[in-house]
C-alpha cells in the first residue's frame, strides 16, 4: 500500500522552497499557476488606473478607455527546468506610451523624418503603474501561493495546508 504524503505549504518562503525540491514538471506547472494568479491581481489593480484616452470619450470601444487599455495583458514565462519564472503585465507594443505617461515626456514637433526637433513643452508624470503595483503586491504574493497550492492539488490530488 502506498504511503500517503501530506504536502504543507504555508508562506512564500515555504512555497519557493517546495518548488525547488519537486520534480521539474510539477515545479513548472506550479510556477505557471502561481505567476498567472499573481499577474491577474496586478492586471486587475492596473485596469482602473489606466488613463483615459481623451480621443475615445464618446466611444465605448475598449471600455471607453482607449487603445492603451485595450493592450493591457499578461504573460507568464517559466524556466524550462522549473527554477523560476516571470509574469509580465503590460501594454504590449504600446508600452512606450505607458512609460511616457508614467514618467512624463517632452512634447516634440519634428519636421519630416530627419528634421530638427523643436521641444514645445513637457508633459508631467502621471504615475499609474507604480501605484497599482504598490497597492497590490501583497495580494499578488498571496495569489501566487494560492495558485501554487491549487496546482499541487490538481497534480497530486492532495490538499496543501
Amino acid at each position: 500500500m502506498a504511503e500517503l504524503t501530506i504536502i504543507s505549504v504555508e508562506g512564500i518562503e515555504e512555497t519557493c522552497r517546495y518548488l525547488e525540491e519537486v520534480a521539474e514538471t510539477v515545479a513548472i506547472r506550479g510556477y505557471v499557476a502561481g505567476l498567472d494568479a499573481a499577474g491577474e491581481v496586478f492586471e486587475s489593480a492596473l485596469w482602473p488606473r489606466v488613463p483615459i484616452d481623451l480621443g475615445v470619450l464618446d466611444n465605448a470601444a475598449h471600455g471607453g478607455k482607449g487603445a492603451l487599455a485595450a493592450n493591457l495583458r499578461r504573460s507568464v514565462d517559466v524556466d524550462a527546468h522549473g527554477r523560476g519564472g516571470i509574469v509580465d503585465v503590460g501594454f504590449g507594443q504600446l508600452g512606450h506610451i505607458a512609460l511616457w505617461v508614467e514618467f512624463g515626456h517632452n512634447q516634440v514637433l519634428r519636421q519630416g523624418i530627419r528634421g530638427k526637433a523643436k521641444i514645445l513643452g513637457f508633459t508631467p508624470a502621471h504615475p499609474f503603474m507604480r501605484t497599482a503595483f504598490d497597492a497590490s503586491k501583497e495580494q499578488a504574493i498571496d495569489a501566487f501561493i494560492e495558485g501554487v497550492k491549487t496546482a499541487l492539488k490538481t497534480i497530486s490530488g492532495y490538499t496543501a495546508a
